[in-house]
């Protein structure tokens, strides 16, 4: 299963990508009778999500990929971890390991 944020007719959302059309979590819920999270990080630290994949069968995505907009999957992140060696301008001795 494939998870995503995007925005379609003015709501951002999480969905689930299948090929080219996206299934919002919110039609999961309503078809349903679940009550997932609407937005993608509390979904996921919900770790329910087997029981969304189960509910999710039989539903058809119906919004395609091309008119919606994907937007960043998580908009408020916990921690940004940044690496310094993933550019060429170190010095010499950093770039050992990349022979």
């Amino acid at each position: 299963m494939r998870l995503c944020t995007f925005e379609h007719s003015g709501a951002k959302q999480p969905g689930i990508l299948r090929g080219d059309k996206i299934l919002p979590v919110s039609e999961v819920n309503a078809k349903r009778g679940a009550r997932f999270p609407l937005e993608l990080l509390e979904l996921i630290q919900t770790e329910n999500l087997a029981a969304l994949a189960d509910l999710s069968k039989g539903l058809e995505a119906d919004i395609p990929l091309r008119e919606a907009t994907l937007r960043l999957p998580y908009p408020r992140p916990g921690k940004i971890w940044c690496i310094g060696l993933n550019y060429k301008d170190q010095s010499p001795d950093a770039l050992r390991w990349l022979d």
